[in-house]
């Protein structure tokens, strides 16, 4: 009996480590913009911005959202289309993310990427960028279907 209540026991706290450490979790954008959107230059709502949403047509969301992540789905420069996300935390923009496909390397470019030294990886076709200036960090990540820029605000930098 007494080893019974030891083994179920290990097993307990074995299957809760295990679950604790294993999980991972996604966070879904607050509010989800579908219409198109024109964008201007790389100055357009950049990290560090302060931005403050007011979402009126749903209850779902309080009417003013001071933290949370906004997805742009049509995104347009020219005629190139593609997506954002931003994340912002008291109404400070701390993460922008863009969606691009692999044909539409020229767009960054335009987004403020023209000298890139990519690190290739061991399968054919994947790459890899980190970059950091004073204020942000930036990560991209390549392959044959997509390309994935991650800019982020250093921690204790107010712009």
């Amino acid at each position: 009996m007494f080893t019974f209540t030891k083994l179920f026991l290990f097993a307990l706290f074995t299957s809760i480590g295990f679950y604790s450490f294993c999980q991972l979790t996604i966070e879904q954008p607050q509010i989800y913009y579908v219409s198109s959107r024109q964008y201007e230059n790389s100055d357009w709502m950049k990290v560090g911005e302060k931005i403050l949403f007011r979402q009126e047509c749903t209850t779902d969301i309080p009417p003013e959202i001071p933290t949370g992540i906004v997805f742009f789905e049509n995104v347009y420069l020219k005629k190139e289309r593609f997506s954002m996300a931003y994340e912002f935390k008291d109404t400070v923009i701390v993460s922008v993310t863009y969606y691009l496909e692999a044909k539409q390397s020229e767009l960054l470019k335009q987004i403020g990427y023209a000298e890139l030294k990519v690190n290739g990886s061991a399968i054919k076709g994947q790459w890899t960028y980190i970059g950091s200036t004073d204020k942000m960090s930036t990560v991209i990540v390549g392959d044959k279907k997509r390309i994935v820029v991650v800019q982020t605000k250093k921690e204790g930098v107010y712009f």
